[in-house]
This record gives structure tokens, sequence and C-alpha cells, in this order.
């Protein structure tokens, strides 16, 4: 999306296609992905930076908020994990330390896998 307005019922986005832009509508609630091209980054000033550093930040709890401890974290969470596993080690690899001839290991790695 490069354009993007909410209203009080709909999301209208507006997308470049190789033709031009395209114009979407959307009933609420849904779901928008866009790309970087919709933002124009902000950067913080020193200022800001040392302002957000001093800033005191409030801490407020569930009933503060008008939750009800059930509806909230792992309790209140509609999904379940089924399983937790440790990612499939890599393969084997070699670590080429350049010492002037590293283009020349690389080459004769290649041809022994038969890559080149």
């Amino acid at each position: 999306m490069a354009e993007l307005t909410v209203s009080a019922t709909t999301v209208r986005g507006k997308r470049q296609t190789e033709f031009g832009y395209d114009v979407i509508e959307a009933p609420l609630p849904a779901v928008v992905a866009v790309s970087d091209a919709i933002n124009e980054p902000r950067y913080p000033s020193l200022k800001g930076i040392m302002g957000a550093k001093k800033k005191q930040q409030d801490v407020v709890s569930f009933a503060d908020l008008g939750v009800e401890p059930s509806h909230a974290g792992e309790a209140g969470s509609r999904t379940t994990v089924i399983a937790l596993s440790e990612p499939p080690p890599r393969g084997d690899s070699i670590k080429v330390e350049d010492d002037g001839n590293a283009a020349e290991k690389l080459v004769e790695f290649l041809a022994e896998n038969k890559l080149v």
C-alpha cells in the first residue's frame, strides 16, 4: 500500500501496480499489509532522546484497564502451544579465513562439490 486511510467503518488503501494505482476499500476489522513506501521515517532528535530517558513510565494493572486477569496472558490466550523444539542443526560448514588465497580455496571447494 502506498497510502492508507481509516474511517469509522472502513479502511481505504491505494496500491501501486504496473499500470498506475488501484484504490481498495474494505470494511473494518481488516488486515492490511503495507510497504515501506507508505512511511517517511522520522528520526529522533538528541533533545527528544534525552527527554525520553527522563520521562516517567506509568505501570498499569489489568484492573486499571478494565481487563479481567482470566482474559489476558496465557490464561486468556485462545491459542495452545502443542510442541516446542530446537531448530535442526545446520549441515557441515567450512570457515575460510582470508590470508591472501581465500578465492583459491573457495574455487577449490566449489570444484570438489561439482558446483562449478
